[in-house]
């Protein structure tokens, strides 16, 4: 509701509890945008109209999503029965590490960064 609210410009409203995972995922900070598998993939701190997808910041399936505005819905592919998809870290790498607020790379991000080691992590 609150990505919502800003996209249109309107004041965010009340703070909602953060996501598992959001205090370790990173931040985008930074707009950035790649050829990934003859496509462009654009992440940005900001809404736009080539990043009008929102996640919080948090884990998916295990693996840090961080928070930001995004061209595609790129975790949601992970929330099927297969999870992850192969290339998961390559886009992640690609698209992700190196930004500002986005303190690891693919590699970390397949091993799920900042679980605790002592949880299960389903991947």
């Amino acid at each position: 509701m609150r990505a919502a609210r800003i996209a249109d410009g309107a004041g965010p409203g009340a703070p909602l509890p953060p996501l598992a995972g959001a205090d370790t995922a990173g931040a985008v900070g930074a707009t950035r945008t790649v050829s990934w598998g003859g496509r462009e993939a654009s992440a940005s701190p900001t809404a736009s109209d080539d990043t009008p997808h929102y996640f919080p910041g948090g884990r998916v399936r295990g693996r840090p999503v961080p928070a930001g505005w995004y061209s595609e819905r790129w975790w949601s592919a992970a929330d099927t029965p297969e999870g992850w998809s192969d290339d998961a870290a390559g886009y992640f790498d690609t698209l992700l590490a190196g930004l500002p607020g986005v303190p690891y790379d693919g590699d970390d991000f397949e091993r799920g960064h900042g679980v605790d080691p002592g949880v299960r992590n389903p991947t």
